[in-house]
């Protein structure tokens, strides 16, 4: 999408071979990569973009990039800051999604407050898509492209800049992150409030010998005592953020339903969590992570 709409754009690619296999892939398609956007987006249909450089050497993308897109897990962020810190300089921005895990401690655990202090650091909330890989380094199959983010930012005298940078690149509107403190990021309720809620209410009569029918839907199979888990972790969460404010860290943390499924995604209020995952498209057709 963001070479498609005009922005210079250097892969990193550091593991593994999965640079080579991406060059490779290029090649067959004239240098682009393609992605099927679904019905309901805007783009929609058949996007293509040409990367300038896709390479596995930091050094080879990181000094010439003013913005770094990280859509990572928390578990790469040591390996992957600790590669790309020689070739940091002041004035770039890191823009982690969906930026939760304590990136704000392990960047400054490995970067050091000198360096952290000469660039931006944004966590992006959600991730701008929902999609799956039909072939690695050709196609996307996207689902989902969000209209609406939350956003913390550090320094935070660099929201208003981080905000029309993310309203550029992706569209929609983007709202402060609760208070907009980059803590927030790592106590919104999303994937660690949906993931385990789902997986453990699904697996939780599970016995060993058991065979599963067929992969289940993640989402639109949600069931209500999924829902209810959610709900009752989510409300745990907020009150964690309560007692954080009383000792005089304050930070606003949202429900679930109020911020993902109302706000992200337009849910009406007399909707429910488990409605709302059951029926919005975008979270249609995506199975559980099994290795078969």
């Amino acid at each position: 999408l963001l070479p498609h709409q005009g922005y210079e754009t250097r892969v990193f690619a550091p593991y593994m071979d999965q640079a080579d296999q991406i060059n490779a892939a290029l090649l067959e398609q004239d240098g682009y990569m393609h992605a099927e956007f679904a019905p309901h987006n805007q783009p929609n249909g058949l996007i293509k973009g040409k990367p300038m450089l896709v390479s596995k050497n930091a050094a080879d993308v990181i000094p010439l990039s003013d913005v770094l897109m990280m859509p990572l897990p928390s578990f790469t962020y040591t390996s992957t800051l600790t590669d790309i810190k020689p070739f940091l300089h002041e004035g770039q921005t890191l823009c982690v999604t969906p930026g939760q895990g304590g990136f704000d401690w392990i960047a400054e655990d490995i970067l050091g407050s000198d360096l952290l202090g000469k660039i931006t650091v944004v966590g992006l909330m959600p991730m701008p898509f929902n999609c799956r890989i039909s072939e690695f380094g050709k196609m996307v199959q996207v689902q989902e492209l969000k209209k609406h983010y939350s956003i913390g930012v550090m320094p935070s005298t660099a929201f208003d800049e981080s905000k029309l940078m993310i309203e550029d690149m992706f569209g929609g509107s983007v709202l402060p992150a609760g208070k907009g403190k980059f803590l927030e990021c790592s106590m919104f309720p999303i994937n660690a409030i949906i993931h385990p809620s789902r997986l453990f209410t699904l697996l939780s009569s599970w016995e060993e010998g058991n065979v599963l029918d067929e992969n289940p839907l993640f989402y639109e199979d949600f069931t209500p005592e999924g829902a209810l888990s959610m709900d009752e972790t989510n409300k745990e969460l907020i009150e964690i953020g309560k007692s954080l404010t009383a000792k005089g860290v304050a930070v606003d943390i949202p429900h679930i339903f109020d911020w993902l499924a109302c706000y992200v995604y337009n849910e009406p209020k007399e909707s429910t969590l488990q409605r709302f995952f059951q029926t919005n498209d975008a979270y249609k057709g995506f199975r559980c992570p099994l290795i078969p």
